[in-house]
């Protein structure tokens, strides 16, 4: 599968070439054609709900299996498929999600969507192990922050157009079964595109680390840096109150404040945009200034608080959206600068840099397969979403905590050694 001609051998991996941002657009274009049909789940459960006949507390069982995966398969699989070709495991992952969109396509009950969505979930820890690689590759250390603000910004961008134009759709296309079918041609359409022009790019010092005896054994050096768990930490508290927001506000304000679901999809799609706003500024701004925790610590102080006014105040439609959009920028603002912090750790091997990632993203499913369930079960429980959803109002915290602990790792901080 590999040819000198795919592989591209620079000297230093500061002198990233333009090619690079091809591999960007390519990553971009895969990781929203992969993750949108699953990430507008929450306006589509009513109708799933409806036609398959599963109640709430389901509705959080199928959240969770989608970070299932990563709980159990993220560290390992690390370990394992580091040494392949990223280019080829991320094709693998690839036809895996056009895979699991027709079989949630094809469910006819509960327990095939489940597994469905579960098969999903090990599409997106396969994905996550190439994409770090890549990144790795081709992206220089001035850029990380800016590059995962351009990254994270277009991923809030398609899930909040989707949420967007979802109930337009459902309407159009006339069943959500229809959407997912579509869905998994675009995905094996992208496979080809893939195939035909991603390509890798290896540096002395990349393939140094690679080849090094720490480079195939990273676990080790992962477990002695304290900055993994405590991304881990920060990223858990924030998703878990977006992921549940996102999930359950949209049966919270049809069914206990009577808004129309076309009407909810903008209220709830202001959400990710807000975050494209935070993601394509304040990765702009933390690499500007050469520094990360500033652009991290204040937005964890802030977020409950939006939170929850967005949760208990009986606004109107027009605030609702106003808070909805301001809780997405301060929500994903910590994020840039989360993402480029394990890049730019001092004498950091690559593989070292995907098992880390994959135990931060372990620490920050294990917290979601827990609570978001929980809260499903608390509404069935309690006869109210409102209650439940203000249980994971404060979790955000975590970011001021983690923020304020973590060594800062940017340019400025850098110079002055």
């Amino acid at each position: 599968m590999g040819t000198d001609h795919q592989q591209e051998i620079a000297r230093s991996e500061e002198k990233s070439p333009s090619y690079r941002w091809l591999i960007v657009g390519l990553l971009l274009l895969n990781q929203e054609g992969t993750s949108l049909p699953f990430s507008g789940v929450g306006m589509l459960l009513p109708a799933m709900r409806k036609d398959l006949g599963f109640g709430v507390a389901q509705a959080g069982v199928l959240s969770s299996l989608l970070r299932f995966p990563q709980a159990i398969l993220g560290i390992p699989a690390s370990l394992l498929l580091v040494r392949f070709r990223p280019k080829w495991v991320y094709f693998l992952a690839i036809l895996g999600d056009a895979a699991a969109s027709f079989l949630v396509a094809r469910s006819p009950g509960f327990i095939i969507l489940a597994f469905a969505f579960a098969f999903h979930g090990v599409g997106m820890v396969l994905k996550q192990i190439p994409d770090t690689l890549l990144k790795r590759q081709w992206i220089a250390k001035k850029e990380f922050a800016t590059v995962m603000g351009i990254t994270q910004g277009a991923m809030a961008l398609g899930s909040s157009g989707i949420i967007m134009i979802l109930p337009f759709l459902l309407i159009a296309l006339g069943s959500w079964r229809n959407l997912y079918i579509i869905a998994g041609s675009i995905l094996l359409f992208l496979s080809a595109v893939w195939v035909v022009f991603a390509k890798e790019r290896i540096t002395a010092e990349y393939q140094d680390g690679m080849s090094s005896r720490d480079g195939q054994a990273p676990l080790k050096g992962v477990l002695k840096r304290k900055e993994f768990p405590l991304i881990g930490f920060a990223k858990l508290g924030s998703g878990l109150t977006y992921s549940t927001t996102m999930l359950f506000v949209p049966t919270f304000l049809l069914e206990e404040r009577g808004i129309a679901l076309s009407t909810i999809g903008i209220i709830v799609g202001l959400l990710p945009l807000g975050g494209v706003f935070a993601n394509l500024t304040i990765g702009f701004i933390s690499d500007k200034i050469g520094l990360r925790k500033p652009t991290i610590w204040p937005a964890g102080l802030l977020e409950p608080f939006l939170y929850a006014a967005l949760i208990f105040s009986p606004l109107p439609v027009v605030a609702l959206s106003v808070i909805s959009f301001t809780i997405g920028y301060v929500a994903w603002a910590p994020f840039p600068a989360l993402g480029a912090i394990p890049f730019e750790l001092p004498n950091i091997k690559p593989s070292e840099i995907v098992v880390g990632n994959s135990l931060i993203m372990t620490i920050t499913t294990l917290g979601g397969l827990i609570a978001v369930p929980i809260v499903g079960y608390l509404a069935e429980a309690l006869g109210s979403l409102r209650t439940a959803l203000l249980i994971t109002c404060f979790f955000p915290w975590t970011v001021a905590i983690a923020g304020f602990i973590l060594p800062e790792t940017g340019i400025k901080a850098h110079s002055k050694i």
